[in-house]
């Protein structure tokens, strides 16, 4: 449980311009408490991450389409698609597909696998 008797630092700025006397220092203090209150605007650009996954999914998918469009496993994909060399990068691109509409994932028993839709 935080204390009640903690401030931001908006309010601290504010405090201080309230009670300040010297002009130039309230002009530095506006400045400052401006920088403090900006909205932050999260970007909507896509990640280079997102992008090499989104890049290594449409490969996938392309092998799977040349090879029948069957269940694949993991392992399969990383030894049959360019660019995923371990099954935990396979794993991640498949769950980049999954959250896009782009790839099902199907269980049978312990055995995962993936296709295209």
């Amino acid at each position: 449980m935080t204390k009640q008797n903690t401030i931001t630092r908006a309010q601290a700025l504010e405090y201080a311009i309230a009670h300040c006397d010297n002009d130039a220092v309230i002009e530095v203090l506006r400045k400052m408490h401006a920088q403090v209150t900006k909205p932050r605007k999260k970007s909507d650009a896509p990640t280079k991450t997102q992008l090499v996954n989104a890049n290594l999914c449409k490969a996938a998918i392309e092998a799977f389409k040349a090879h029948g469009n069957e269940g694949y496993d993991v392992k399969w994909i990383s030894n049959h698609v360019n660019g995923i060399l371990t099954n935990q990068k396979a794993t991640a691109v498949m769950r980049f597909g999954m959250t896009n509409g782009l790839i099902e994932r199907n269980q049978d028993g312990k055995a995962i696998t993936f296709r295209a839709i």
